[in-house]
């Protein structure tokens, strides 16, 4: 068996039940509207986390993304020279709402993914070593992490009271990097009013 054999075998050994521990950990706390999860792996796949988020705490986000652009408004006439970027795809709900990386709940319960991420921290050398190229590692892990989350879809893992009836899943980066990934995986997962969301959102953030 060749190394990227092995990996795909392990992970897809250890995912599903792994993710399954950490979504009944999320049921078991008090959060109620999570409207959605999705795994947040580090560049390259080097590890996995995952992140979701809430009504409640969209709103929160939403609202002081809101207050620091007006901040970084009055800071622009106050100070005409300064160069600043537009901010204007930051000040929309969409924005907070489908990016992972302003969620509130990132990497919680990591502990339940260790045997995961001690697995692939493993191997993950050995494929650099055979001379196994990233396109074709960073595909075996899309695979993996769609087929994973669809199992828990299937078993009817995010529902309620804990979730929303239409979660948003995925795979998303901290750098909100690899659009391209995003939105295949979200085709396979989603429903087709969060793609649309998904979609808009990567034309925007690769702007």
């Amino acid at each position: 068996m060749n190394t990227i054999d092995e990996l795909r075998q392990a992970l897809a050994a250890l995912l599903p039940g792994a993710l399954r521990k950490l979504v009944a950990r999320i049921r078991e706390g008090e959060a109620r509207g999570i409207y959605s999860f999705v795994l947040y792996p580090s560049s390259g796949f080097r590890d996995i986390g995952t992140a979701f988020s809430s009504r409640r705490t969209l709103a929160e986000a939403y609202e002081k993304g809101q207050a620091l652009n007006a901040e970084l408004e009055a800071m622009m006439k106050e100070h005409p020279d300064l160069q600043l970027n537009d901010l204007s795809y930051t000040s929309s709900e969409a924005y907070y709402e489908v990016n992972a990386c302003e969620w509130h709940f990132i990497s919680l319960f990591q502990e339940e993914l260790a045997e995961v991420n001690r697995t692939i921290d493993r191997v993950y050398s050995l494929l650099q070593d055979q001379g196994v190229d990233s396109a074709t590692i960073n595909s075996t892990f899309e695979e993996l992490s769609v087929e994973a989350i669809k199992r828990l879809k299937s078993e009817g893992a995010f529902s309620a009271p804990t979730f929303e009836d239409d979660v948003l899943l995925g795979v998303q980066f901290p750098d909100s990097s690899d659009q391209e990934l995003v939105v295949r995986v979200s085709a396979i997962l989603n429903s087709p009013a969060w793609h649309t969301k998904i979609i808009q959102n990567s034309k925007e953030v690769d702007e």
